[in-house]
């Protein structure tokens, strides 16, 4: 294992970062729930959006349970399933939306800069999906600092839609379970990314 420098490692408390991450990943959960309960009864039923929650909430939930259990294989394994879930359904979905709002011609110059920001951070758990791919092939320890990095710009474009999204709901644009989507992917890659640290401070640097 490639470990004689850490490169990129914000927490060095490993019980700071493990804490962290159940709870982030329990609030994301939580905010989810209340998403998909609201536009189920206030909106449009949609099985999409039954299959992404009830997915969320099964590998969330798995990886919460190895998280308590300190199971570090169990953890990889609900991360690794994570990563290519959302490294690869959350960049269709945010060219569905770009697509959706480029036909429609009447968006407004908001509605496409949240959209954009929205694919930015899509595109960048992508990038961090391809990125843990080549650390599990090289086992160069630069590659897995760099997927976090892509994890943590991802977060931040998706604080960016989520301050956004609330100032449309304050003008009164938006109802108020439009921004919870955002908010909960804010907080849910955070606890991915304090996941990340836990585990190498655990498993990669054995301190």
């Amino acid at each position: 294992m490639d470990n004689k420098a850490k490169s990129f490692n914000l927490i060095k408390n490993k019980h700071a970062a493990y804490l962290l991450a159940i709870v982030l990943i329990i609030i994301a959960l939580a905010i989810e729930t209340v998403e998909f309960i609201s536009e189920s009864i206030l909106g449009v039923f949609l099985f999409e959006n039954l299959f992404t929650y009830i997915f969320e909430l099964v590998t969330n939930g798995l990886l919460i349970y190895a998280l308590i259990r300190r199971n570090s294989i169990l953890i990889e394994i609900a991360l690794v399933v994570l990563k290519v879930f959302e490294g690869t359904f959350y960049p269709i979905k945010s060219c569905e939306r770009l697509d959706s709002l480029l036909l429609a011609q009447d968006g407004t110059t908001f509605d496409i800069i949240a959209h954009i920001l929205f694919a930015i951070s899509a595109f960048s758990l992508l990038f961090g999906l391809i990125c843990y791919c080549i650390y599990k092939y090289a086992n160069k320890i630069k590659y897995w600092d760099i997927m976090k990095i892509w994890v943590l710009i991802a977060a931040c474009f998706m604080l960016g839609v989520s301050v956004l999204y609330v100032i449309d709901f304050v003008h009164e644009n938006i109802s108020w379970e439009e921004m919870l989507e955002p908010i909960a992917l804010t907080i849910l890659f955070l606890g991915m990314f304090m996941t990340y640290e836990y585990v190498e401070e655990e498993t990669i640097y054995n301190e």
